[in-house]
Order: C-alpha cells, then sequence, then structure tokens
C-alpha cells in the first residue's frame, strides 16, 4: 500500500528533478530517500523516473502519477483538518438520545448552551422508537449520550443522575384542592396516566400500590404529549414535572405540590471507554463525568 510519505518524497524528485535537492529540501538523507522511490517503483512493479547523468525524468508512468498524488496529499491533508476541526469542536455531530418528555426540559435548554460555546457542531436529539428505550439507543450506538427518567441500569453504561426533578399535580380548571394534598386525594379526582410501566406511573404504583393506582385510572395513554390537553379538558389529574406549571398557569389548571412532595431522578448515561470531544463537552457543560 503506497504510503503518505512514499507521494511526498515522489512529489519531491518530481518538482526538483534531482534526488540530491529534493533531499535537501526534505531535510532527509540522499539514500533514505532514493530507497523510498526505490520500494514505491517495485511495489508498483514499474519506474517512475529515468536517471539520467544530471538528475531524473518522469516516465510516462510517473507523469500519470504525478496529478492523483497531488490529489492524494491534498485528502490526507483535508482530513486532517477535518479530524482537528471536529477534536477542536469546530465541527461535528452530536447524537442525543431522549424521550419525549424530556426533549422540552431538560434538554432544550442544555442544547441552547452547548450551541452558544460550540456552534459548529450538529446536535441530533433521537427519541426511542417503540420497543426502544432511550438506554438501547445508547447501548445500540445510535446515541453517544442518552438522557432518560425511571430507566433500570445497564451494565453495558456509565449512568449518572443529572438532576432530581419535582413533580406537581395537575387538575382540570376550578378543581378544589388543599394546598398541598396528599397522593391519595389527588387521584380521588381521577387519574390520567400513561401506559403501564412508565416512569411517573411505576413511582405511583411504588407509592401505593398497583391496584390503588390501576382504581383511579380515568383515561389512558401512550402518548405522553396528550396528557396535558386531557386533564385540560376535565378527564382527570395527573401527575408531571413541576417546570410545566408555567404552562398549567396559562391554561387555567390547578398546579400543586403533594405532601411528601414526588421527585423523579434524570440520568445521563453513556457507554464505557473513550467520547468523542463532543461528547465530553455536552457532558462537562451538565456537570456530569465523562
Amino acid at each position: 500500500m503506497v504510503e503518505r510519505r512514499q507521494l511526498e518524497y515522489f512529489l519531491a524528485v518530481a518538482e526538483e528533478g534531482s534526488f540530491s535537492r529534493a533531499a535537501s529540501q526534505l531535510g532527509v538523507a540522499q539514500p533514505t530517500l532514493s530507497q523510498a522511490i526505490a520500494t514505491l517503483e517495485g511495489e508498483l512493479d514499474t519506474p517512475l523516473f529515468f536517471r539520467l547523468p544530471r538528475g531524473v525524468q518522469l516516465t510516462s508512468a510517473g507523469q500519470a502519477m504525478r496529478g492523483p498524488a497531488r490529489q492524494a496529499l491534498r485528502a490526507f491533508e483535508n482530513a486532517t483538518e477535518a479530524v482537528v476541526r471536529v477534536r477542536e469542536l469546530d465541527s461535528g455531530v452530536l447524537d442525543v438520545g431522549c424521550p419525549s418528555t424530556l426533549a422540552a426540559e431538560p434538554l432544550a435548554q442544555l442544547i441552547g448552551a452547548f450551541h452558544l460555546h460550540y456552534p459548529g457542531v450538529l446536535v441530533h436529539v433521537h427519541a426511542p422508537e417503540s420497543g426502544l428505550t432511550t438506554h438501547g439507543l445508547v447501548e445500540s450506538g445510535q446515541a453517544e449520550i442518552g438522557v432518560t427518567v425511571g430507566e433500570p441500569a445497564s451494565p453495558e453504561l456509565v449512568t449518572t443522575v443529572y438532576d432530581s426533578q419535582p413533580l406537581y399535580a395537575f387538575l382540570p380548571p376550578g378543581t378544589a384542592i388543599s394546598a398541598n394534598p396528599s397522593v391519595r386525594e389527588v387521584l380521588a379526582h381521577g387519574l390520567v396516566a400513561t401506559e403501564r410501566g412508565g416512569p411517573v406511573r411505576r413511582m405511583l404504583e411504588d407509592l401505593l400500590g398497583e391496584p390503588t393506582v390501576t382504581g383511579a385510572i380515568v383515561a389512558e395513554t401512550d402518548f405522553e404529549e396528550a396528557v396535558i390537553p386531557l386533564v385540560h379538558a376535565g378527564a382527570g389529574a395527573c401527575f408531571a414535572p413541576a417546570a410545566l406549571a408555567a404552562e398549567a398557569d396559562r391554561l387555567g389548571l390547578v398546579a400543586v405540590a403533594t405532601e411528601p412532595e414526588m421527585r423523579r431522578d434524570i440520568l445521563v448515561a453513556h457507554r464505557h471507554g473513550p467520547l468523542s470531544p463532543s461528547a465530553r463537552a455536552f457532558l462537562q457543560l451538565m456537570g456530569v463525568p465523562g
């Protein structure tokens, strides 16, 4: 296989028309240069230069090689520059896996802050498809970093708690309820729930038991984004991140913190081993070791 060094030597000899002048220009010993060219000619099984009493001259094969050799060296240089740009975060792509419930909060703010520091890096957010988890996206390599809640730990991944997010109870407009109700008091108004296995639903089942939670459900949906509209329509109550309180207030929903307070951990996951420069920078921005 032809090496970059051989192409550099070949072009130097072709341009200088002399082994001695090319060796001087390259800063190598002439025997080293002569041997490298002889090795290249042996690998190609054809002479590239006519050795003349005063210098050298390209053969037809050497003339044919001159243009492609220049292009190959430029490609080497472009490839090196591209790697440097990625290493220095002037370009590149960062793939992040995240469920839709975390895309607005906290991921949107994190991506915005990351873009201010590294505007040349494209952040691509992947949502888990049906039957796949955020951890699964990271394990399969579709995402380098995963931001999620309530997923079981995986031995394939390094998982860190990024934040603990308070949950509020949201009820239909005009609902009368105490300032800091118990979870049972909220459930008495009926529960709008996501499909079985969701992180908030699992929290409720761990707290009160699966029969109690199932018995309180008045509406069940596979779509997280449909929960707040269902509450607004009067279907029942739900538990969701406190960050939605401003949106709930705009819709006229009743938002209350429960007693005891409910919280959920936001997890950040990545594979073992080296990370890309952009992934390391993103984790550093989050304050997470990587």
